[in-house]
């Protein structure tokens, strides 16, 4: 799996899920990382978020790849219950003029 959104480039290692769909939300992602890095990712996405379209490229679990421009929506940070330390994040990159 392969995220990368604007300047934004997902680790691996946090990613959980890229899905992709014909739609106008065609990429939705999720993953667990650290609070602090977690908090860092919140404030680039949002950023990001603020743009009218930002490139993209998204490659799921099954080496399919979608590549487009987007905006970001739906973003969610939440700690998980079991281990504090721990920030679960998901959103969706939409058609920019959806």
């Amino acid at each position: 799996m392969k995220l990368k959104v604007g300047d934004l480039l997902f680790s691996e290692d946090v990613l959980i899920y890229v899905t992709l769909t014909i739609g106008p939300s065609p990429v939705s992602f999720g993953g667990v990382m650290r609070g602090d890095d977690a908090k860092d990712l919140q404030r680039r996405l949002k950023l990001l978020g603020q743009e009218g379209g930002v490139s993209y490229v998204a490659i799921d679990k099954n080496g399919v790849e979608l590549t487009g421009f987007c905006r970001i929506i739906d973003l969610k940070f939440e700690e998980l219950a079991t281990r504090p330390v721990m920030i679960r994040f998901s959103g969706k990159l939409i058609h920019p003029f959806a």
